[in-house]
């Protein structure tokens, strides 16, 4: 299979902006309420994978005409970012390109579909959609891998549904 192409996007600094503060106010309200947040680079700070989780967030209703990300008082749950077509959809980034997509083995895939986005740095003002799959296409191609910080959940990116431009 042939991986899809992304859909690029080139966030305006209010966009930006707009990104770090939900991904700050992300992260304060984590800690204020004692979440334990287990992600795959233990190189990254929370606050950070909050602020790139955002951007992709952002272009993604951006995409779609949605309302943009919201700072949420205790998370998602785990369920889903959004609705669309009747559809819940998670949200995944990547903080930089070319990356498949991942699942920390603890969770599971809650919503319909998920899709990945990602960007080659956290200061990037640019942001990809690469992709989507559905739960079924998650359950069928996932492979567990570990690298060192518990079992992960990898979905390569070459079995991702090419996202219409718009």
């Amino acid at each position: 299979m042939t991986p899809p192409r992304p859909i690029p996007f080139l966030l305006s600094e209010t966009e930006l902006a707009i990104c770090r503060n939900i991904g700050i106010s992300r992260n304060r309200t984590q800690n204020a309420h004692a979440v334990y947040d287990a992600r795959v680079d233990p190189k990254s700070d929370s606050a950070d994978i909050h602020i790139i989780g955002a951007k992709g967030e952002y272009v993604f209703a951006k995409h779609y005409g949605l309302p943009p990300p919201r700072v949420l008082v205790h998370g998602d749950g785990g369920v889903f970012d959004y609705m669309l077509n009747g559809l819940t959809v998670e949200i995944k980034t990547r903080g930089r390109l070319g990356g498949d997509f991942i699942l920390p083995a603890y969770k599971k895939l809650a919503a319909d579909v998920a899709d990945l986005c990602e960007t080659p740095s956290l200061e990037s003002d640019r942001v990809y959609i690469v992709g989507w799959l559905t739960r079924d296409d998650f359950a069928q191609h996932q492979v567990r891998v570990n690298w060192g910080k518990g079992e992960t959940l990898v979905v390569n990116r070459e079995f991702l549904r090419q996202v219409t431009a718009r």
